[in-house]
């Protein structure tokens, strides 16, 4: 199922990006920039069918306290469930990104960010996060207790992020490397 719906999403974007070239030798007048072309990008994001889905509750181990916790455990705030393993460049970005939204809004949101990659060790995991000065929101390593969650959720790339509001519903999902500005507007209406 979740394979049907990346297939669906790539295939939407090879559509545009070939509905994008010319063959003409005018030039196109169309006043389309780069934010609309992200946002036609987004709204065909499959992972948008999770919005208004109930979180299940889920337990996680955080490996920088060694303490489980529950999404239960959370209800108060909005969460944010990225995923991300060591070796990806744009997950490097995300920990920065995260890093500003953590600073300005830590009280009120709990970041939860995933390692989806089974070889990517906790020591891997404590490096990047200190490499990027990663904050101390809840890092779970990859393991057989996750894997439920990330199998109900479709997570299986890097870069997945879902924002969940205080009533446990998901109110913002994508499958991109989101600008912090649409993590943080997405916040706010939830906040």
């Amino acid at each position: 199922m979740k394979n049907k719906y990346l297939l669906i999403f790539f295939a939407v974007i090879a559509l545009f990006l070939l509905g994008c070239s010319t063959t003409s030798k005018t030039i196109p007048t169309s006043k389309a920039t780069t934010q609309d072309t992200i946002e036609r990008i987004y709204n065909a994001d499959p992972y948008r069918q999770y919005i208004g889905t109930q979180l299940e509750n889920y337990k996680f181990t955080d490996i920088i306290t060694g303490n489980t916790f529950e999404i239960k455990d959370f209800a108060n705030k909005v969460m944010i469930f990225e995923s991300f393993s060591v070796g990806c460049p744009a997950c490097a970005e995300g920990i920065r990104n995260y890093n500003q939204i953590y600073d300005k809004y830590g009280k009120n949101v709990q970041i939860i960010y995933l390692n989806i990659n089974p070889t990517d060790t906790e020591q891997d995991i404590l490096n990047i996060k200190q490499k990027y000065n990663g904050r101390d929101w809840k890092w779970v390593k990859f393991s057989p207790e996750i894997k439920d969650f990330l199998l109900k959720y479709d997570i299986v790339g890097n870069d997945i992020t879902y924002i969940v509001s205080k009533d446990g519903k998901i109110a913002y999902a994508d499958s991109l490397s989101a600008p912090v500005s649409r993590i943080e507007n997405s916040i706010i209406k939830v906040i």
